[in-house]
């Protein structure tokens, strides 16, 4: 199989480069699409341009995705116009494709530069185990809503079981929302709040990013880091201030 995948990635980056060379840097990207898509059929090499995908759980809508091109089910290939180096949110979005279509790898292009850029990535979820009982135990004393950490703590532990690693944070922030409505929990995702103390600022309220679960508590989910950062915590007691919940 290897033989394959670098059969694929050689012949993909060698189009790649015969549309940089025919088209030049710097122009639209469906440009660099439309004639990709072109080259790979006209190869003989079995692709599909733009496919859109629908990540369900409990038959309920998590998430959506659309790759830019997918080669024989092997490789994610996705074409980028760039000022500036590949972004981190660039790797994410094709860790995501690679997860979601089972794919064996994926390949960056950068059109905007005098030289076509490549970056491969590979990515293998890693093995992990969420322990619900851990979770419950590490709640702060003053917590006293023992029920809905134990319940919070089992749907984490059912995406986790179902789905894995490797998908980004509003991914899982959708599987919780279906995991939650499959129990009947009521969930608001990235809810407006209002901004109080706002002399000067003409808006008057503000888009998060976390779930708020039976109106108790706020969950701020993030995914593909390795750790949890200082700002996570500022971040969520900024959203449990406005939002007038005592936990989060």
């Amino acid at each position: 199989m290897k033989e394959v995948e670098d059969w694929l990635s050689y012949r993909a980056i060698g189009l790649a480069m015969e549309c940089h060379r025919e088209l030049g840097p710097g122009l639209d990207e469906i440009l660099y699409h439309e004639l990709m898509t072109a080259k790979l059929e006209k190869a003989g090499v079995p692709h599909r341009f733009k496919p859109k995908g629908h990540l369900m759980h409990h038959g309920i809508l998590a998430d959506n995705f659309e790759a830019d091109i997918l080669v024989s089910d092997e490789l994610v290939l996705e074409l980028k116009v760039l000022w500036d180096d590949f972004a981190p949110e660039h790797l994410l979005q094709t860790i995501c494709y690679i997860k979601f279509w089972r794919m064996r790898a994926g390949l960056l292009f950068d059109f905007g530069k005098e030289s076509l850029v490549t970056r491969r990535v590979v990515f293998t979820p890693p093995v992990c185990t969420f322990e619900r009982v851990g979770w419950v135990q590490s709640a702060p004393a003053w917590v006293r809503d023992a029920a809905l950490v134990d319940a919070l703590g089992l749907a984490v532990e059912n995406v986790v079981r179902e789905h894995g690693l490797g998908y980004r944070s509003t991914t899982y922030r959708g599987l919780l929302v279906a995991e939650l409505a499959a129990k009947g929990m009521n969930t608001e995702r990235d809810p407006m709040v209002p901004i109080r103390q706002t002399e000067g600022i003409a808006r008057k309220e503000s888009r998060t990013q976390c779930l708020v679960v039976a109106s108790r508590c706020a969950l701020l989910v993030n995914a593909l880091r390795e750790r949890r950062q200082a700002a996570d915590r500022a971040v969520l007691q900024t959203y449990l201030r406005h939002l007038d919940l005592a936990w989060g």
